[in-house]
C-alpha cells in the first residue's frame, strides 16, 4: 500500500448509525494484527435488571455448552465464537508496531445465533435496547456468532466478489466467507487464518497465490449483531483465473452461483449504491460486511 502511514484509529457508530462496526482507516491496513482475548458469553434475558453481571465468561460457557453436548441438544461441531467486542491498543503502549487488534471471544452455539436469525425485527431491536439500558451493550442478549470475510484484488487490480449460494444470505452479494473455528484455547482462534481458509475452500486460491492480507476493520450485521472480521486480500492470481472457471474446482465453489469482478472505482460504486454489477441490470442486496469493505476500497482505491 502507498501512502503515509498515519495513526491507527478504531470506532464504535452506535445503533442510530445504520449499523455498528469497528473500522480501521485505510492508511492503517497492515499495521495491525489481530490477537484474541477470554470474553462474555450471551446474557440471560431472564435476569435482566439485576444488578450482577448475568453473562457467563469463557470458560464458563464452554462448561454449559458441554453440558448440551452431553444432553444430545448439540454437538460439538455447533461451538462457535461470540463477538463480545474489540479495541485496537494504543501505538503508546506497545512499542514496536504492528498494533494489537484485541477481539474479546466468548462461545455460543449455532442454534443460538440461529435463533436470533429468527427472531422478529421488533424483539430483536428489544433485547438491543435492554442490553443498552442495563449494561451499556446492545448486543449483551444476543448470540453475536463471528465469522471472516475476504474482499480480493486480483494482480490486474479486479475486486472479487460472489453471489451466494446459500441458507442465509442467498443470493446476496459477499466476498468469500464463513464461520470462525472454535478452539478452548483463544489463543488458536485467528480469523487471519480463517480467511485464509474461505479463500481456499471457496476459491481455490491458497497462500501462495496472496501476496498480502490486511485487516480492515469488523461489521456487525444490522439485524442479529453477528459480526465479520474484514480482510483485503492482494493476489498474484490475475482476473482471467476466476473469468475462465478455474476457481470452480474449489471444494466449496457451489457456495457462490457465480463471481462479479469490479474494475473501478465507478464499478464498486455501482454496486453498493444501487446493487448493480458493472453491465448489468440485475439488482443485488450487497451484505452489510462486504458493503462497508467495498466501500472502503473505493474510497482509497487509488492507494491499494
Amino acid at each position: 500500500m502507498t501512502g503515509k502511514i498515519e495513526p491507527h484509529r478504531i470506532v464504535e457508530l452506535k445503533a442510530e448509525d445504520i449499523f455498528p462496526f469497528y473500522h480501521l482507516d485505510p492508511f492503517d491496513f497492515g499495521c495491525v494484527r489481530e490477537i484474541g482475548i477470554k470474553g462474555h458469553c450471551k446474557g440471560s434475558i431472564e435476569r435482566a435488571g439485576r444488578h450482577i453481571s448475568t453473562a457467563p465468561l469463557f470458560d464458563q460457557g464452554i462448561h454449559n455448552l458441554e453440558s448440551l453436548v452431553q444432553e444430545g441438544k448439540i454437538a460439538p461441531r455447533d461451538f462457535k465464537v461470540r463477538f463480545d467486542g474489540c479495541e485496537v491498543v494504543s501505538p503508546r503502549r506497545i512499542v514496536p508496531p504492528p498494533h494489537l487488534a484485541v477481539f474479546r471471544y466468548g462461545v455460543t452455539h449455532f442454534y443460538e445465533c440461529k435463533e436470533d436469525m429468527n427472531k422478529s425485527k421488533e424483539d430483536v431491536v428489544k433485547l438491543m435496547e435492554l442490553g443498552t439500558e442495563f449494561h451499556e451493550d446492545q448486543g449483551y442478549f444476543l448470540a453475536r456468532g463471528m465469522g471472516a470475510v475476504v474482499l480480493p484484488m486480483t494482480s490486474d487490480r479486479k475486486i472479487v466478489v460472489g453471489v451466494r449460494n446459500s441458507t442465509e444470505y442467498d443470493g446476496e452479494i459477499h466476498g468469500p466467507a464463513g464461520w470462525l473455528t472454535f478452539s478452548q484455547d483463544v489463543e488458536k482462534i485467528s480469523p487471519l487464518n480463517d480467511a485464509y481458509r474461505e479463500l481456499g475452500e471457496e476459491l481455490a486460491v491458497f497462500a501462495s497465490d496472496v501476496e498480502s492480507m490486511y485487516l480492515m476493520g469488523a461489521v456487525a450485521y444490522r439485524k442479529t449483531l453477528e459480526t465479520d472480521v474484514i480482510y483485503f486480500a492482494r493476489l498474484t492470481q490475475p482476473s482471467a483465473y476466476f473469468e475462465s472457471g478455474a476457481w470452480k474446482e474449489a471444494v466449496d465453489a457451489k457456495e457462490h452461483r457465480e463471481l462479479i469482478l469490479l474494475s473501478t472505482p465507478d464499478e464498486i460504486d455501482q454496486l453498493v449504491t444501487s446493487g448493480k454489477p458493472p453491465k448489468d441490470n440485475r439488482k443485488f442486496e450487497v451484505v452489510d460486511s462486504t458493503h462497508y469493505g467495498l466501500s472502503v476500497l473505493r474510497d482509497c482505491y487509488q492507494h491499494i
